[in-house]
């Protein structure tokens, strides 16, 4: 790929915020933009959190309340952080340099943005934003291997590398500490063995529960992709095919490795970590209900987490290690945005238009129009 004359000799004005000349003025004018575009995005996510946390019942009204003007905060928060530091690091690298180049444009400001932004937020957005971003810039960047034919994706595939990966994150989930708190994939195998009985009554209610957490997450994925499902007219749209199946998956996972793990205990009559290997890759064998490459990519980043804390906890800070992953995911996903958008994962694409409330939209067709492609 090659940048035009026109791109490469730019200034910023002219490539990076074409709306207003002054750059200062650029960036006051996208804290409103940026500030809706954010609340847009994690609104749906915080109502259903809050949602779920009233439901339990496991805090007081008060400490709830609280925690969520924080959340609100910075929900609004989000957009201008990610949006106006990627637009100034891309301005202030323009001024040094003299000149844009590939990596220069997007990449780059956007690996800083994405640094600075998870050190400002703090660790509480991790689950809310970090993740997110983070499974769909993976997504991206295997969508950009198949299309030049580096892999192949299929359901064949897909469901044979996620059950290999499943087997190797429930062994490793069982073999971690209590003090390993980064973990986001929905299910966690318990590291006892239990009584006969309760085990098999916690076996159902997993299985309920897992299953409303799947349609949960089809509703959610559902509203990030187009939020006009939420009028009157479309609500019905919500309870359809589409998210019943993350339900389905949900709980025919659960299911297979607690039954699977629960017969081991009963045959052999010793609970052993082990057991998690073969119960871990038989339940992968639920992909296959709903084939979804973000449920594969974030498996495959739990085990890498995993592996990471189990190989060595103290070669950096756990918040260091996550803000620097989100800040090379987001680069890498705001530059694959950009260029190859037809290989961007739509949820990713669907959260970078909404954190920037349509500004990077707008100026990524401009940059398309004036991009040579080369083969």
């Amino acid at each position: 790929m090659l940048l035009s004359k026109y791109i490469v000799e730019g200034t910023c004005s002219e490539i990076v915020h074409n709306w207003e000349p002054n750059c200062l003025n650029a960036y006051r004018s996208l804290i409103r933009d940026s500030a809706i575009g954010g609340l847009k995005m994690l609104l749906p996510l915080l109502c259903i959190n809050y949602g779920l946390r009233i439901w339990r019942k496991n805090k007081s009204n008060d400490t709830l309340a609280k925690d969520l003007l924080i959340d609100g905060l910075r929900c609004i928060g989000i957009g201008p952080c990610l949006t106006i530091t990627t637009v100034f690091y891309s301005c202030t690298i323009r001024y040094f340099l003299n000149r844009y180049t590939i990596i220069t444009l997007t990449c780059i400001p956007a690996i800083l943005s994405g640094y600075t932004s998870a050190w400002i937020l703090g660790s509480k957005m991790t689950t809310q934003i970090l993740v997110p971003f983070n499974n769909a810039a993976l997504e991206s960047i295997v969508n950009v291997m198949a299309a030049s034919g580096r892999l192949k994706l299929n359901r064949y595939n897909e469901t044979i590398f996620f059950m290999f990966t499943n087997a190797c994150l429930m062994y490793a989930s069982k073999l971690s500490g209590p003090s390993y708190t980064s973990y986001t994939w929905f299910f966690k195998p318990d590291k006892k063995r239990r009584d006969e009985k309760i085990y098999l009554e916690s076996i159902f209610k997993k299985t309920r529960y897992y299953f409303g957490l799947g349609i949960g997450y089809g509703i959610v994925r559902m509203l990030i992709r187009d939020t006009s499902v939420l009028k009157l007219k479309n609500m019905h749209k919500l309870f359809n095919k589409q998210t019943l199946k993350p339900g389905i998956f949900a709980g025919s996972y659960v299911v297979l490795y607690e039954m699977i793990v629960y017969a081991m205990n009963r045959y052999f009559q010793k609970d052993r970590p082990a057991y998690a290997l073969p119960a871990g890759f038989l339940a992968g064998l639920s992909y296959a209900i709903d084939p979804n490459l973000a449920i594969n990519i974030s498996a495959f980043i739990n085990l890498i987490q995993i592996l990471y804390y189990l190989a060595d906890t103290q070669l950096l800070r756990p918040s260091l290690m996550e803000s620097i992953i989100f800040g090379l995911c987001y680069g890498t996903m705001i530059h694959i945005n950009f260029f190859y958008p037809e290989n961007t994962a739509k949820i990713g694409s669907r959260m970078v238009e909404l954190c920037s409330n349509g500004r990077f939209k707008f100026v990524a067709t401009l940059l398309r129009k004036n991009v040579i492609y080369t083969v």
